[in-house]
């Protein structure tokens, strides 16, 4: 129910009348103009013709048709905000109407909201820990396989390893050579 004094109306009645009455006044917005458009080109000839009083009654007709449309235009945006505004009610009366059916069904079953609450942020935890440990376990497989990518860094440290074991090499090499000619002396 829309009204709370006098008759209640529905909210398609409300609806309805809204709508003819923005039509209504769309058609007379669209009367005025052209109006006021067969009011401007009489003034133009007027002109034209250099018939100054009769170009004075036309503009200022003009003038008059003017300022009423420019006090139709917001009566026909208030409409429009009206019927929003009244669908929006019933939306939110069907919500608050489904809410209630929740809350009943809750306590035949018997729930309670906080259980239930409390409930969701296990299931959500556990939710979590569970995905956690996918992803532990994915970055693990992908280490076990056995073309691992290779990332930048990796790459730059295994460069860093090959020369120290080069320069590792060449010492023993040469550690090698000086034993072998003591030996010979």
């Amino acid at each position: 129910m829309v009204f709370k004094k006098g008759k209640s109306k529905s909210v398609e009645d409300v609806v309805a009348k809204t709508a003819l009455t923005e039509a209504k006044l769309r058609k007379r917005e669209e009367s005025l103009k052209f109006r006021m458009e067969k009011r401007r080109q009489e003034a133009k000839e007027s002109l034209k013709s250099g018939n100054e009083r009769d170009a004075k009654i036309s503009l200022s007709k003009c003038a008059v048709l003017q300022a009423q449309i420019n006090s139709v235009s917001p009566m026909i945006e208030l409409a429009e905000v009206l019927k929003g505004t009244v669908e929006g009610q019933k939306d939110l009366k069907d919500i608050t109407d489904i809410g209630k059916i929740l809350v009943e069904v809750q306590k035949e079953i018997g729930y309670r909201p906080e259980e239930m609450e409390k409930g969701i942020i296990a299931i959500k935890a556990a939710t979590e820990r569970v995905t956690s440990a996918f992803s532990m376990l994915s970055t693990l497989m992908e280490g076990l396989t056995t073309t691992p990518e290779v990332t930048e860094e990796q790459e730059t440290l295994r460069a860093e390893l090959m020369k120290e074991i080069e320069l590792e090499k060449a010492g023993t090499a040469e550690l090698e050579e000086k034993i072998k000619k003591a030996e010979k002396m």
